[in-house]
This record gives structure tokens, C-alpha cells and sequence, in this order.
């Protein structure tokens, strides 16, 4: 055989072994990156979550309700891994070739499996597309401060093979057009796999939720270092993001060509501020508008 050939095949059998081994992975002991050893360290006080009481668990429901399966086409499942340590994050589909997420999610992992196409986490469905990216490929933006989460924005790059565009696969838009709005007042729709509650398990089916942009002097008493870059979202009803929905997309939907609905995406999910999920306090996202030119650097490489 000839050996080119031969290291050809080598490198397919490898990656399919590899990828084999994410499918042993127990999801049900995968934790959110919230729940990395460390994560906490150094971290502004007022990012750090309160104990809440555990009897509180059932009370309410944080991220509102199970949405129609594949929905939301745009946003993937991510599993970041380093030695034994594994967590779970999202993400979105910007490009066949390219994911964006969460600074905090990559950060600190060896590589990450990214699964489009997905509903239930806890099956292989048909619809699943499967990538696994090394941290060769990471974009992880120059400043981004694990301290107070500014500049909390990746992306990943795919150099295996892109992904397929389907009804269960599809790429969001970024909001190239609306470079000078800040979105105040407007509904965006929040997705993820994370807590339905702080104290409570991460959800196994993809789970949304609608909330308003609020001014970002509204998060000022709750995250004393909120900066332009960020993005204030309301949480009253304890409905909204939690621990293990960092990565995922903030989305809006506007009449585009023949009225047809283009669903843009205007923020990433960052933190969440001190109290817990149910605390009725605004949470953080990344302002997409912000970083346009940097993501554009980002994928010309």
C-alpha cells in the first residue's frame, strides 16, 4: 500500500475512534462549565452565585418551556473536554465552518465536540451532525478577562469537513445591519440546554425562553464592572438563561425580502448576576454588534 495512502486512512480511523469515545461520555455526569474546578476562582464577587435553599428547587422554572424540536437550527451542543474533566455548552452556526460561543466555554479544554442538529442531548438522532474541534482551532478573543467575563466570546473553527445545511441544520445571521442599535426594548429569544433552575439538573431537551433589553445602567448595582460591550438582559419571573446556557444565542426575528422572517442573532449568553437563576436580577450577554470586525478577522484565517 502506498504509504500516503496508508497515513490517509490512519488519520480517518483515528478520528472515528475519537469520536467514539464522545459517544461513551454519561451526559448525565457531565456538568456545566460553571461546574469546572476552579471556575469560581478570581471571579468578581458579584458574579459569584448565592446559595439558594434546596426546597426552592421546584418552585419555578427558569428558561420557560421545551421548544419544537429543531426549531432552532442555528444552535449546537458543545462538549468541551481536558484530561477527565468534561462540560457542556452551546453555541451557534455562524458559517458551515465555523462556530460562535462563549470565551469561557473553549477556554481552558484540549478540544470540543460540536453536535448541530440535536434536540435531546441524551439521544443520537439522525438529524445529528458531529464535529470535534481542537483547541489548535480556537479563536478565543486576545482580551477576553475570565474575571469579569468581558470580551467572553469565541470561535471555533471546522477544518474536518463543514457542516451540511438542512432543515435541522441551518446558520444564523449576524446583525451586520444594525451596527449602531442597542436593541432596548426589544424581545429576544434565549435557547439552551442548562438549568432549569440554580440548584437543578441541566435540561436534557432544548429549552427556551422570551426576555426584553433592558439599558445597561439597569445591571450597573448588580455587576459593577458592566461595560458597552455587554448586554443587559431582564429576567423578572425568574424566566431567563442559566448556569449551563453560557455560549447560546440571543436571537431576534425581522421582516426581511416578501415579509419573510430572518432570525438575527444580537447577543451571546455570558453570566448570569449573583442571587441565582431565580433572583429576578438582569443577566449578561455579549453585544454582537460590537465585535463584527473581530469575528470577520477571525474567519478570513
Amino acid at each position: 500500500m502506498n504509504f500516503k495512502y496508508f497515513i490517509i486512512i490512519l488519520c480517518i480511523v483515528c478520528r472515528i475512534s475519537a469520536d467514539d469515545d464522545w459517544d461513551n461520555i454519561d451526559l448525565s455526569l457531565v456538568g456545566d462549565v460553571q461546574d469546572r474546578p476552579g471556575f469560581w476562582d478570581d471571579k468578581a464577587p458579584e458574579l459569584i452565585p448565592l446559595q439558594v435553599d434546596p426546597r426552592s428547587r421546584s418552585s419555578r422554572i427558569v428558561g420557560g418551556w421545551e421548544v419544537k424540536p429543531h426549531s432552532h437550527p442555528y444552535v449546537v451542543f458543545m462538549l468541551s473536554t481536558n484530561g477527565p474533566s468534561t462540560w457542556r455548552c452551546s453555541g451557534s452556526i455562524i458559517s458551515p465552518t465555523a462556530i460562535l460561543t462563549a470565551a469561557q466555554c473553549p477556554d481552558g479544554s484540549t478540544s470540543t465536540l460540536v453536535i448541530s442538529g440535536v434536540h435531546n442531548v441524551n439521544t443520537i438522532e439522525e438529524t445529528q451532525q458531529r464535529r470535534r474541534v481542537s483547541s489548535y482551532d480556537y479563536k478565543i478573543h486576545e482580551n477576553y478577562n475570565p474575571q469579569n467575563f468581558h470580551n467572553d466570546i469565541a470561535i471555533l473553527l471546522i477544518r474536518s469537513y463543514p457542516f451540511t445545511e438542512t432543515r435541522e441544520v441551518a446558520f444564523v445571521q449576524l446583525p451586520y445591519g444594525y451596527k449602531n442599535e442597542l436593541f432596548i426594548g426589544k424581545m429576544v429569544s434565549i435557547v439552551g440546554w442548562g438549568r432549569t433552575c440554580t440548584l437543578c439538573q441541566t435540561s436534557s431537551v432544548l429549552r427556551g425562553s422570551e426576555n426584553y433589553v433592558i439599558a445597561n445602567e439597569a445591571c450597573l448595582p448588580y455587576h459593577n464592572s458592566f461595560v458597552d460591550h455587554q448586554m443587559c438582559i431582564r429576567t423578572e419571573g425568574a424566566r431567563g438563561a442559566c448556569f449551563g446556557d453560557s455560549g447560546g444565542p440571543y436571537t431576534l426575528s425581522r421582516s426581511g425580502p416578501s415579509d419573510h422572517q430572518v432570525v438575527t442573532q444580537i447577543g451571546i449568553h455570558s453570566f448570569i448576576a449573583t442571587g441565582g437563576c431565580e433572583a429576578d436580577r438582569p443577566s449578561g450577554s455579549i453585544r454582537l454588534t460590537y465585535f463584527l470586525d473581530w469575528i470577520d478577522s477571525k474567519l478570513k484565517m
